[in-house]
């Protein structure tokens, strides 16, 4: 796998949503069943021509933020993606809905958006976890309870 991502448009980038050469890294460890070294993701991207300390800097930068573990190997690091790629977008989506004041609407509105099989996909992660607030998908995350954090849970369940 080279190191290409495809950007999407996600240009707001803050502390937890890392840009464009950080997601291409994470492809790259994503992509990968072991342990990664810096010098192995420098590989991966060998058409970015980038040096290796840039490499190392991006890494840690990853390891930082959450998305990326580090073990010693030798004397160096091996690198792995904390999460899988499907929990990362997730927490993407769940970002881009703490945009909103009405979070309903932007669910609803993303329901509307989506292909019929994308939306049975959705159907059948409802239907599964019995509770979409108790899977996590669509909970709260934290928005504090009552009215002011729009519930993104039961309502979700219209699709």
């Amino acid at each position: 796998m080279g190191c290409v991502t495809d950007d999407p448009g996600l240009t707001r980038e803050g502390p937890s949503r890392p840009g464009t050469l950080e997601r291409a890294f994470l492809e790259v460890l994503w992509s990968r069943d072991a342990p990664t070294s810096a010098r192995e993701v420098q590989a991966d991207c060998a058409e970015r021509k980038l040096a290796y300390a840039t490499v190392r800097t991006v890494l840690e930068r990853l390891v930082r933020k959450g998305l990326v573990t580090r073990t010693r190997d030798g004397r160096s690091w091996s690198y792995q993606a904390a999460g899988r790629r499907e929990e990362f977008v997730a927490e993407l989506m769940m970002q881009a809905l703490q945009l909103t004041t009405d979070r309903d609407a932007a669910l609803a509105y993303f329901a509307r958006s989506v292909t019929p099989d994308e939306a049975d996909t959705l159907r059948g992660a409802l239907d599964d976890s019995g509770s979409a607030s108790s899977s996590g998908i669509g909970g709260n995350s934290g928005s504090g309870g009552g009215d002011g954090g729009r519930r993104s849970g039961g309502g979700g369940r219209r699709l």
